[in-house]
């Protein structure tokens, strides 16, 4: 379990912390004008390249009172274009609120993580957060105040792949955005559509499905019955989950229409039927039980949901035991898929 850490003056040295390690990946800086909700502003913009399209940027400008600003971006260094926000992560400065996206916890062993309440904008307004979370990749738990909440986590503070898993969620972020966005046009559509009624008949005009998946269950621990005494944390562990179904989800590219949710770490909806994923980052008796599990549930309720057939693969660093992966594959027809970690790459089977 994750705790939230409320205090400012921590929060505000963790923020330091964050934007120094920013700043020795992001080298190139310039001025740049920054579009937001609140308007348009300039920004001295750090830049991971001198040059070429869609370079991941950082800009933070003064904090204000009331919070900590970072803006996560994508931008042509050199160009003259404005340049819209992939993501904002602000904390707050002058008093704890939860309204800034923006949070820090902690693991049980005072490991600090990067986290975001998936707050996020896009034309007509904000989203609803649940929405956001359920396409979002690593949403975990953690405790705030004595209750539980529900958070995307991006990355350790301390980790060398901080920078990669920020930019890797500021992707995302802006892909959730257009995704919610075109799906609030299509609702804003069907509103505007009337039933037209003549003395003969009634016209009634219908609207396409979506392939978005609804929020299955509230089922999003990731290491149900998992001991805590294990050598690997399970905030590791969930960064390190995030990074291999991000990895298979690029290798799946143009395979068909990819969506997740907080229960489901990946579908691809293609040729008529609908190809499930779930990812353990282990071969253990446990994980495979859960995944077995998630795979079957998940599946009946895609399947009804969609009225698609399913096709289930589960993903694990090793082959299953024999005596567990024969009836999975021939009672259960699972797929197993392995992986391999080949620098920072992830490949699969």
């Amino acid at each position: 379990m994750f705790n939230v850490i409320t205090d400012l003056k921590r929060i505000a040295r963790l923020n330091m912390r964050l934007g120094k390690r920013l700043r020795e990946h992001l080298k190139h800086v310039e001025t740049r004008t920054i579009t937001s909700p609140g308007g348009k502003y300039p920004f001295q913009v750090h830049f991971e390249r001198q040059s070429g399209d869609d370079s991941p940027g950082w800009a933070t400008g003064k904090h204000t009172p009331d919070k900590l600003r970072n803006y996560f971006v994508f931008g042509k260094p050199g160009g003259a274009h404005l340049i819209n926000i992939a993501v904002q992560i602000n904390f707050p400065a002058a008093e704890y609120k939860k309204a800034l996206a923006g949070v820090f916890i902690e693991d049980e062993n005072g490991n600090v993580y990067l986290a975001h309440r998936g707050k996020l904008t896009g034309t007509g307004g904000a989203f609803k957060t649940l929405q956001v979370l359920d396409r979002l990749a690593n949403c975990i738990s953690a405790i705030e105040d004595g209750k539980k909440s529900v958070l995307a986590l991006i990355g350790g503070l301390e980790d060398v792949a901080l920078v990669s898993d920020l930019f890797r969620f500021a992707a995302e972020c802006r892909n959730v955005v257009r995704d919610l966005a075109a799906e609030r046009e299509l609702g804003k559509t069907a509103e505007n559509q009337k039933v037209c009624e003549t003395n003969e008949s009634e016209l009634v005009v219908s609207v396409p499905k979506t392939a978005y998946f609804m929020r299955l269950s509230d089922y999003f621990e990731e290491f149900a019955g998992e001991s805590v005494r294990c050598a690997v944390t399970a905030g590791v562990r969930v960064v390190r989950h995030g990074r291999i179904v991000a990895a298979l989800a690029k290798g799946l590219t143009g395979k068909g229409e990819a969506r997740k949710s907080i229960a489901i770490d990946l579908a691809v909806v293609r040729n008529g039927y609908v190809d499930l994923y779930e990812v353990k980052t282990s071969s253990s008796t446990t994980d495979i039980y859960t995944g077995l599990g998630q795979l079957l549930l998940h599946g009946e309720a895609i399947s009804n949901q969609l009225d698609l057939p399913v096709r289930r693969y589960l993903v694990l660093p090793s082959r299953p035991k024999l005596a567990l992966e024969l009836p999975m594959v021939n009672k259960y027809e699972i797929n197993i898929i392995t992986f391999v970690k080949t620098g920072e790459r992830y490949v699969f089977t």
